[in-house]
């Protein structure tokens, strides 16, 4: 766990050395003369000649020059990030002789917490780790549990996109116990959805969905019907990777039913695309190239680019799939030309890795296809050669499609990556992956 702050001592000490650190980074700051607007170094601003006595007066400048910014672009989520670090810097500094909030204090802290509130809102992207940690002391110092539950999420699911699967379990376990602290049927619903997608991580399928089906029922208790939608939807994925290909189906067209209903377009299109996934793997491309198209009329009008590649990615499976290689090489450029804009900004998160891989399975099948395939089998070799810690489901797929290059070519230990595949698939009960692996050459 991040932090266990359960103990009004332990917050103190916290509160100190977190205090004593962002003085540290505040002097710097003003010796280098940043985000001060100009001016460097000067020993009268700290020690006197017109300074103030406040300790969290050396965060002033710093906190001016982002509400500044904040004011020429209210949507400015890295001001929003330095308000909530330098309002908690400023607050937790700001305490009596006990060691106690005075007022200004507890007033920065709660600036702090607007300020991430308003970010969590905005932020379309990876939230910093340092953010994330600074908001999670400056509830535990307000007593805020719901808030703190929140940001100890935002920091576990993180650690899943990095693929710390052990803190990110660590850190939502946490949250869902602060959740159950305050009887929040709706923070335990999430925390229990946030928690089936690291075991989902894990290849441990069978646990993930006891927890997705908790979790539904806590949804449909309360009637939250958009978070019903992504469960079931959720759970059709787990079935879809289980081979259960009746029951996904099931499961999907409950969630698009109530996303139709909802009018949430972005959602229904990531249904969609389940089930053209669901489509193809039942061998009916025609059908997934249908639902593909619909797809991608959703996301293309919300501007979502990373759902874009994944939908050009199973379009050109399913070109492929119906003897169309040259449509398929289409939209597997599409895909690629997209995916290069995206990794230039983040190529860390868990999605995108597994895209990526996608892309590169794409293009392998379809060098395959077309006669040559030695690009796209040494990029698939350079990648899993950089793998480290278990293996997900997307690099699985990646060693099956690797070794199937192999295998054809003539290249030796092609047949021991399929039987490594095969005997994963088989342990973990991935019934997809595991007949993919079984219809490959012995």
């Amino acid at each position: 766990m991040l932090f266990d702050l359960t103990s009004p001592g332990r917050r103190r000490v916290v509160r100190v050395v977190f205090g004593a650190l962002a003085a540290v980074f505040a002097i710097s700051f003003v010796f280098l003369g940043v985000g001060t607007g100009g001016g460097g170094f000067s020993f009268s601003d700290l020690f006197g000649g017109g300074g103030s006595s406040n300790p969290s007066s050396a965060f002033d400048d710093q906190i001016k020059a982002a509400d500044a910014r904040l004011a020429a672009n209210p949507n400015d989520t890295v001001a929003l990030g330095q308000l909530v670090q330098f309002h908690y810097s400023a607050g937790s500094q700001d305490v009596d002789s006990n060691q106690q909030l005075t007022s200004d204090g507890e007033q920065h802290l709660r600036e702090a917490a607007d300020a991430w509130n308003k970010y969590v809102k905005l932020s379309t992207g990876k939230i910093p780790q340092g953010t994330a940690t600074y908001a999670l002391t400056t509830f535990d110092q307000l007593n805020d549990r719901p808030r703190r539950a929140q940001v100890l999420t935002s920091i576990g699911l993180l650690d899943r996109e990095d693929g710390r699967l052990d803190s990110a379990l660590s850190n939502l376990n946490a949250a869902l116990v602060l959740c159950d602290q305050t009887q929040n049927k709706s923070c335990r619903a999430s925390a229990l959805s946030n928690l089936a997608s690291v075991y989902e991580a894990r290849l441990e399928l069978d646990h993930a969905f006891s927890l997705l089906q908790e979790a539904l029922d806590l949804r449909r208790e309360i009637k939250e019907r958009s978070g019903e939608a992504r469960i079931r939807r959720a759970m059709g994925e787990l079935l879809l990777q289980k081979g259960q290909l009746a029951d996904a189906q099931a499961r999907f067209t409950e969630a698009l039913t109530i996303e139709t209903q909802l009018v949430e377009p972005v959602e229904v299109g990531v249904t969609l695309l389940a089930m053209a996934r669901l489509e193809n793997a039942r061998g009916a491309p025609g059908r997934a190239l249908a639902l593909a198209a619909q797809a991608e009329e959703k996301f293309s009008r919300a501007d979502r680019k990373l759902e874009l590649v994944q939908t050009y990615n199973l379009r050109a499976d399913a070109y492929l799939s119906s003897g169309q290689p040259f449509l398929a090489l289409e939209s597997s450029d599409k895909a690629s030309d997209l995916l290069a804009d995206i990794r230039v900004s983040d190529t860390s998160t868990l999605d995108v890795r597994d895209t990526y891989l996608s892309t590169l399975i794409a293009e392998a099948r379809i060098e395959a296809a077309t006669g040559n395939a030695t690009s796209a089998r040494a990029k698939l070799a350079a990648e899993i050669a950089a793998w480290k810690g278990p293996s997900s489901m997307m690099q699985l797929e990646a060693l099956l499609q690797l070794g199937l290059l192999e295998t054809s070519s003539g290249i030796p230990g092609g047949e021991e990556r399929i039987a490594r595949v095969r005997a994963e698939a088989e342990s973990r009960h991935l019934g997809l992956l595991e007949k993919k692996a079984e219809a490959s050459p012995r």
